[in-house]
């Protein structure tokens, strides 16, 4: 497990060589700086070593000592910083941003503590976040394979790249939480050099720091394998270097590759981040073209070069398997099309509604209620269905509702936060001072239009919150300059004290990695924590399966699963007792079925058939010559071996 440790080492040893070599020696510019780097080197290492085979943890421990000593060495010839800056200057620091930075501090610590504590647990980890680890592991390539869950392949794996160095170095998913967490920590920091930018005193820029920790949906992904903050992360980043390219008169080449390698990291983890930017990337198209006319091709052209030295692989690999560079439109059910299917007036309307709706749940039902009345009397005014399926996605989900807060890393919302936003929005165009910062102006405009984009553009689903979590930590720097403006630093302290306080329910309460509840992660075992979520049904009838192959030395198990079944529990409860147990996707019908026909999927001969969530009732299924017979079931989870004289355990 220590071997874990050999990126962390790499990733302080490059940050003090960076420092040094700033003309500021600013950590925190050096933080982002090595974190860009160390995120492309993570994404073009991880494609050149699948695409030889060798993802391994004998290639992946050998890279990381190679990192390691290169970075010594590098920090070993860097000159020091002469004369010697003061090693920290929180001494010098006023009472009040000791206190926001304290504050900092103890929640940072704890939600890593509660990310170490928990194992992966939440739907969609479960489902495609952490499977497609392990496929990548048991395949030694990070290429395309059989398999149910098309999100598995097509989707952007940027975070999941990053977790797979931590799980094959670390033997475990026990870091596996890390890495959204690191990314958490990196926005802090993203958001206070832009809150700087934009012209934010040090409280200002606590204030933006603190604006992002404190958002519920934040704090919950902070802890969890989703892969928003990731996305989050790296979409700030391109916004800090964007706001230092813009007022520049002169070509910055550095904030050029720190902005293009940001934005193809963002679009790498995830899709949305290409809606979320298009205004951004507009901004940045018309100053350059504006400042320097012709000689901005040479920078367009850097820029869209590391985009696709980033992107391209995983563009090629969709496209060969469905024909489409972003992936399929749609996943293998009804009505599950991502985007609209109509696109007037009233739906828009509608769908913008909605969208904004996810963030106005609360505590207290009868409010929630009332909001929820006017909803719906809204939807009768403009003749729109409110779940009409060609703007709301899923078939056969749960309706649209404004429910009371579930504490649930999948659905909450951030209302605090909202209500935070719209108050800014309004200031900019009320104080006369505020609405002349152009710059400040075009930044939230910006951001505006990216939720608009995205409301117009995607269809709407209960688990909206958490697609939105970019915009929202792009919108602290932008709250924090104007809350500053308007208020003294006491009242700007005041502020930030209610957003601490009024988001330690989120720490503490979240159902899937609860610390203040009769079962939590302190005192519940990490087997029964995978299943701490509102689906614990599960866990008997997996536990009873595990149990059941145990019996009969399985190591070649066929998975029939669902386009939303729980799969990694699999990976896990199969390991724990024979470590060379392999799973692969039986009788797909997705595009990918195509690559049976490759290595190492063509001589695959499964021993048992594991069947989730009751795809079919059939006593016998057939997998290319070989018939299995079902010999357990028990609920969600069916058993079939080949076929022999057996009879059917309960």
């Amino acid at each position: 497990p220590l071997f874990v440790l050999l990126p962390l080492i790499s990733f302080l040893l490059t940050l003090f060589a960076w420092r040094r070599r700033l003309k500021n020696h600013s950590w925190c510019e050096a933080f982002l700086a090595t974190s860009v780097f160390f995120g492309v080197g993570i994404v073009l290492a991880t494609e050149a070593l699948g695409g030889f085979r060798l993802i391994c943890f004998t290639a992946f421990f050998w890279l990381w000592i190679t990192v390691a000593l290169v970075s010594a060495i590098t920090l070993f010839l860097s000159p020091k910083i002469r004369p010697p800056v003061p090693p920290s200057s929180i001494n010098r620091l006023a009472l009040i941003p000791r206190l926001l930075l304290g504050s900092i501090f103890l929640y940072v610590l704890a939600i890593a503590v509660i990310a170490l504590v928990s194992p992966p647990n939440n739907w969609d980890s479960m489902e495609y976040h952490m499977p497609k680890v392990m496929h990548w592991i048991q395949n030694a390539s990070v290429s395309f394979y059989p398999t149910a869950i098309p999100r598995q392949n097509h989707l952007a794996p940027g975070a999941e790249f990053a977790i797979l160095h931590l799980q094959l170095l670390s033997g475990s998913d026990h870091f596996a939480n890390m890495i959204e967490w690191f990314a958490m920590v990196g926005s802090l920091v993203a958001v206070a050099l832009i809150a700087r930018q934009l012209g934010a005193n040090i409280t200002g820029q606590l204030l933006a720091a603190i604006f992002t920790l404190t958002l519920p949906m934040g704090i919950m992904q902070a802890s969890s394998t989703q892969t928003d903050y990731v996305a989050a992360f790296w979409f700030v980043c391109f916004l800090y270097y964007l706001v230092r390219l813009v007022p520049s008169h002169s070509i910055s080449w550095p904030l050029l590759l720190g902005l293009s390698s940001s934005l193809g990291l963002a679009v790498f983890s995830k899709a949305t981040v290409y809606i979320f930017a298009a205004a951004f990337v507009l901004w940045m198209a018309l100053t350059q073209i504006k400042q320097h006319r012709w000689r901005t091709f040479i920078p367009f052209a850097l820029v869209a070069v590391v985009f696709m030295a980033l992107n391209a692989s995983h563009y090629v690999r969709n496209w060969n398997v469905y024909a489409n560079p972003l992936g399929p439109y749609q996943e293998p059910a009804p009505n599950t099309q991502y985007t609209l299917d109509s696109h007037s007036p009233a739906a828009l309307a509608s769908n913008l509604a909605k969208n904004i709706s996810t963030h106005i749940n609360t505590p207290w039902p009868r409010f929630n209620a009332a909001i929820q009345q006017g909803y719906v009397a809204f939807h009768q005014v403009i003749g729109w269905d409110i779940n009409d399926p060609r703007t709301s996605w899923g078939s056969g989900g749960p309706p649209f509702s404004i429910a009371k807060t579930p504490f649930q890393d999948e659905r909450d919302g951030n209302p605090v936060h909202f209500l935070l936003m719209l108050s800014c929005g309004a200031a900019v165009l009320l104080v006369p001072t505020l609405r002349c910062d152009r710059t400040l102006l075009i930044y939230g405009m910006a951001i505006v239009a990216g939720f608009v984009l995205f409301a117009f553009y995607l269809k709407w689903h209960p688990w909206m919150s958490r697609l939105h979590l970019p915009l929202f930590v792009a919108m602290g720097p932008f709250a924090a300059v104007i809350l500053v403006r308007l208020l003294s630093a006491k009242g700007a302290a005041v502020v930030a004290g209610l957003l601490l306080l009024l988001a330690l329910p989120w720490m503490l309460l979240c159902q899937q990695r609860p610390v203040l509840a009769q079962e939590t992660i302190f005192n519940a075992t990490r087997e029964h924590l995978y299943f701490k979520t509102p689906h614990q049904n599960y866990e008997a009838a997996f536990l009873a399966g595990r149990d059941f192959l145990r019996t009969e030395n399985i190591s070649q198990v066929g998975l029939i699963a669902g386009n939303s079944s729980w799969e990694y529990m699999w990976w896990v409860l199969l390991s724990d007792n024979n470590h060379s147990v392999r799973i692969e996707h039986v009788n797909v019908t997705d595009p990918s079925n195509r690559l049976y026909e490759a290595e190492p999927f063509r001589n695959f001969h499964p021993q048992a058939l594991v069947l989730l969530d009751q795809q079919t009732s059939s006593d016998q299924i057939t997998v290319g010559s070989a018939t299995f017979s079902k010999c357990w079931t028990n609920e969600a989870v069916t058993i079939y071996l080949e076929a022999r004289e057996t009879s059917l355990h309960p």
